[in-house]
């Protein structure tokens, strides 16, 4: 039982983690989407 307890104690920080690390490439994914659409700007193709 213990054992059970604590996998799912870790299985929820996994979970917790990929949701950090999701939405912070997700800000990352938005900002170069940003600089992009900046250089297309300057830089129509």
């Amino acid at each position: 039982m213990l054992h059970q307890q604590n996998l799912s104690r870790n299985s929820w920080k996994t979970v917790k983690h990929l949701g950090v690390s999701g939405q912070r490439s997700a800000v990352s994914g938005q900002r170069s989407a940003v600089s992009g659409q900046r250089s297309a700007k300057i830089n129509p193709a």
